[in-house]
């Protein structure tokens, strides 16, 4: 009986000393005093401590004795037991529970704060979760990828520790390229941002987007995909992405059906006409020698484009020894 009755008078005690939740991530007071932490879902909590780098000699071991930490689920006064590594982040102590927590209400409290000189701050409550998307909509998967339409600007926002980790966006269209730009509004450096390309139920991964970088992609029969992801243990973190799409040009060599000299100083060429090609377009024109030498012979402005041909000024009169003209045209796809 009397022991029911203390193991009553210790909870009431815990809740009266953490009574509101602390949502992580989040820095903790050098205190006592127990922090109440509400984990919606499956997971661990997690408590991290910076090391001082005069004392990284020391084993794991050493550091866990002067920093312990006491985890119990609120409901009972059974204590939870933490591993300690210093692997898991750099120049860190890190404690977590091996197996995770089911979801629940917890109150984590240091107990021992031995030799603070062997630590660097304050501690950091971090979270673990299984499925860090247990609160996103659909598009936390690919086939759920909202539109992400030309000249759009995009702005959202994702957050690990409440469980809204990962966006998706795709990008459609035809043939041409596409510039993506990702912007971090804040904790630029918690957003993982990932650029697939679809093959059927698959995605191949293309290239990471790095804040500010804008970075192109082919457009085809395959749509593109951007997955962003808050990183683990962050919280929340705003972005926008940016779309820019532009043709795709190529140059077509073009052959000279014929010339003729206007003056002394200009030809007039004759040639087949491209899809795109309009007047006042400067053509690059190249000539072949008998000995089957190319050799550029400068910028041809075309004057008019008519019943599949054109025709072209070029300011100078090609030598005998040209036995060949060919036009260099750029075409868009």
């Amino acid at each position: 009986m009397w022991r029911k009755l203390a193991s009553l008078i210790l909870m009431l005690l815990l809740a009266a000393c953490a009574g509101v939740p602390v949502v992580p991530p989040q820095t903790l007071s050098n205190s006592d005093q127990p922090v109440r932490v509400e984990l919606p879902e499956r997971g661990k909590i997690v408590l991290s401590q910076e090391l001082r780098k005069n004392v990284l000699g020391l084993n794991c071991r050493e550091f866990s004795k002067r920093f312990q930490v006491k985890l119990q689920h609120s409901a009972h006064n059974t204590r939870i037991p933490m591993h300690a590594s210093c692997k898991v982040r750099k120049d860190h102590l890190v404690l977590y529970p091996r197996n995770f927590l089911a979801a629940g209400d917890y109150h984590v409290t240091i107990e021992r704060k031995q030799a603070w000189r062997y630590f660097y701050g304050k501690p950091q409550l971090l979270v673990r979760y299984i499925n860090a998307d247990f609160k996103s909509d659909s598009d936390q998967v690919m086939s759920g990828a909202v539109p992400a339409s030309k000249g759009n600007k995009i702005e959202g926002e994702v957050n690990y520790s409440q469980g809204d980790r990962t966006d998706w966006y795709q990008i459609d269209g035809e043939n041409g390229m596409v510039s993506l730009t990702l912007l971090g509004e804040n904790n630029a450096k918690d957003i993982d941002a990932t650029v697939f390309r679809s093959d059927g139920p698959k995605a191949k991964p293309l290239f990471k987007l790095h804040h500010g970088k804008a970075l192109t992609a082919r457009l085809g029969k395959s749509d593109i995909f951007v997955r962003i992801r808050g990183k683990r243990y962050t919280g929340a973190a705003k972005y926008s992405l940016l779309r820019r799409d532009f043709p795709i040009t190529r140059v077509v060599s073009v052959p000279v059906i014929d010339s003729y000299r206007v003056s002394d100083s200009t030809s007039m060429l004759l040639l087949e006409a491209v899809d795109g090609m309009a007047v006042k377009d400067e053509l690059s024109i190249k000539g072949k020698k008998m000995n089957g030498e190319l050799i550029s012979l400068g910028q041809c402005l075309v004057t008019s484009v008519e019943g599949g041909q054109a025709s072209c000024k070029l300011p100078r009169v090609p030598k005998v020894n040209i036995v060949e003209l060919r036009a260099q045209v750029k075409v868009q796809g």
